[in-house]
């Protein structure tokens, strides 16, 4: 009879639990980090051995840019689990977004322990992709004699093209990018967006255009993302780009609006008052040039 009583008693505790971790995930998925992180701290405080719940709470002081408290939580799932390469990879992304904050001396004793942990990460999962990619960007941007450089970037990306033909031509198209090389970097951009159509591609053409001002070609690419995806965030570049050098204003000033008009704050990297700010400029800008 006691044995029932406590499948009783455990059953309902143990839905509660997962019922309080759905509430936690959907206040994440609403971007309310700040709720969703008192929420799991108290949690956490009753439920110490919960890794999926300490996970949770080291993803949102991430988005939080809290990056040394998100690390010490991936620490913590990393003495319970050292085979997971997810971990290395968040503990190491953690570590690496701390490290940016940093002035150059300071974050030299963690160069080495930034590369072990995406290291490690692929050594326990070679198709970590996310790893892979970390590892990459890390290459270009340390200097040979602290063990990066273009051509360990350039292998990272062979590497990753293994995996996938989208994310290789990317990967390919960044490091050409970092070295210099136009039209190969174009190349392999044009292969990626062949294949995928996807908004990472189209951003990825804008970007390599706008840094080498070619600003038509940035504005070209975003008009033709915008009506192979309607992502928002496109509607925005375009104002922006259009506002930033002094071209399209009118047509700027209606991809603005309709971003403005559209906006939400689930599916667009841009808040609607950066979107109003900008407004205000582009109504003073043409005011002036009427003058």
């Amino acid at each position: 009879m006691l044995k029932f009583i406590c499948i009783y008693i455990l059953i309902p505790l143990s839905t509660f639990s997962q019922e309080n971790l759905k509430v936690i995930e959907n206040l994440i998925a609403e971007k309310n980090y700040t709720q969703a992180k008192k929420s799991l701290e108290l949690y956490i405080s009753k439920e110490e051995h919960n890794f999926y719940a300490i996970e949770l709470l080291g993803d949102v002081y991430g988005y939080l840019k809290k990056w040394e408290l998100a690390q010490n939580q991936y620490a913590k799932l990393l003495e319970y689990d050292k085979r997971n390469a997810d971990y290395h990879y968040k503990y190491g992304g953690a570590l690496g977004m701390r490290a940016l904050e940093m002035n150059k001396i300071a974050v030299l004793p963690f160069i080495g322990e930034l590369k072990k942990s995406f290291q490690n990460a692929i050594s326990y999962d070679p198709k970590h992709i996310d790893a892979r990619w970390a590892l990459l960007h890390l290459y270009l941007k340390l200097p040979y004699i602290l063990g990066g450089g273009d051509q360990k970037a350039l292998s990272q990306a062979q590497e990753i093209m293994k995996l996938s033909s989208i994310d290789g031509y990317l990967a390919l198209g960044v490091v050409y990018s970092h070295k210099g090389e136009f039209k190969l970097s174009e190349q392999n951009f044009i292969e990626a967006l062949n294949i995928g159509h996807s908004k990472v591609c189209y951003l990825s053409l804008y970007e390599l255009y706008k840094k080498n001002e070619y600003f038509s070609k940035s504005y070209d690419i975003l008009i033709e993302g915008y009506e192979k995806n309607k992502t928002p965030d496109f509607l925005f570049l375009l104002a922006k780009l259009s506002y930033d050098y002094k071209f399209n204003l009118y047509d700027g000033l209606g991809h603005l609006n309709e971003f403005i008009r559209d906006h939400n704050n689930e599916s667009s990297k841009y808040s609607l008052q950066e979107a109003i700010n900008l407004k205000h400029e582009f109504n003073d800008l043409i005011k002036n040039l009427k003058n």
